[in-house]
């Protein structure tokens, strides 16, 4: 990873310094980003934990729990060093399989196209791209998401695929594959008044109360949907790419949503199908619901998983599980979704 630290330090003193600190799960994470243009991309996701240099909690250490440079090469012109070897090295290892040597974890995306790197021990990350003007879809929503989720766990939180929303009584969590509805029925809650935690991926702390905690402000659905949120669609930047990928919004601002940086879990929601006459709602075992989210989070965020499972265990035993078949109108389904959190089970 040397090498690899040595051309992201080279990228930001050839595109210019642009430091962030977010405030994620109550940790402060530092983000320089090589040249303006990346910084404003990647940033717009992160804009409702965008933090002071110092939390707190943290004054103390003096530096940051996690430390990223994130650089393209087209704009900065530095280009990934020769240890990280060229692309087809990697596709013939397994493209989208971490690497691990020692305490260095690394991961071609084949999806985004960038590398992520990441030293447990220094605290150190590093994000590669290859050009800021073609972020692809995930940078945009869900910037720098494989090293948080390698990350995250070490300082004691569990990273989650899933949606969740809030209400003054505390948040529910929506689990479901990739496609199940986690996005269109998150967007359909704030519209019915919810506050919004993520449509995708969260994070968890499980000591004392399990609290979740928003990671990102965007939201993501098919265009079909666009006509059925009259509040989401004026948010969406990406209208002329919708042939080839969702809508992604930014809830955040001064014309978005109320997005929430935490509230307590009270409920954890199966989705396992869509299109009945009415929403319907079924309280499950411990042991059903663990089937359902460990996997869905396990093979969106690929990882070392043995500290996750414990948090998965951990949620499901302490938290009302239930399964949600979802109606075909999904203005429906926030009332449900509602009724469950006011009920107090």
């Amino acid at each position: 990873m040397r090498d690899c630290r040595a051309a992201g330090e080279e990228a930001l003193a050839k595109a210019g310094v642009y430091e962030e600190h977010l405030a994620l799960a109550g940790l402060e994470v530092r983000v320089r980003f090589a040249g303006e243009r990346l910084r404003d991309q990647m940033m717009r996701a992160f804009v409702h934990v965008h933090s002071q240099p110092q939390i707190p909690a943290l004054a103390q250490r003096q530096i940051p729990a996690l430390d990223v440079v994130v650089w393209d090469s087209v704009r900065s012109g530095v280009p990934l060093p020769a240890e990280v070897g060229p692309l087809t090295f990697h596709v013939r290892r397994g493209l989208g399989q971490v690497q691990q040597e020692g305490a260095v974890l690394s991961l071609f995306e084949g999806m985004d196209q960038g590398l992520s790197m990441l030293d447990s021990h220094s605290r150190k990350a590093l994000y590669w791209l290859p050009d800021a003007e073609r972020l692809a879809e995930g940078d945009r929503a869900a910037p720098l998401r494989t090293v948080l989720n390698w990350f995250l766990p070490s300082e004691g939180r569990t990273v989650v695929h899933a949606a969740a929303l809030a209400m003054k009584s505390g948040a529910v969590l929506l689990f479901g594959k990739s496609g199940s509805g986690k996005s269109t029925t998150a967007l359909a809650c704030i519209e019915a008044g919810f506050t919004y935690l993520g449509d995708d991926f969260c994070a968890l702390t499980i000591a004392g109360e399990i609290t979740v905690h928003s990671l990102y402000c965007s939201g993501k659905v098919f265009e079909r949907h666009l006509a059925e949120l009259s509040a989401f669609s004026p948010l969406v930047t990406n209208m002329n790419a919708l042939a080839s990928e969702k809508a992604i919004g930014y809830l955040a601002g001064e014309n978005g949503a109320a997005v929430e940086e935490s509230a307590r879990v009270r409920g954890v929601v199966m989705l396992r199908g869509k299109g009945a006459r009415a929403p319907r709602l079924e309280r499950i075992t411990p042991a059903k619901a663990l089937l359902g989210v460990a996997p869905s989070t396990m093979l969106n965020l690929p990882g070392p998983a043995g500290s996750q499972l414990s948090g998965f265990a951990e949620l499901v035993r302490r938290v009302p599980c239930y399964e949600m078949e979802l109606a075909a109108d999904i203005r429906a389904n926030p009332e449900a979704l509602r009724a469950l959190l006011e009920s107090g089970d």
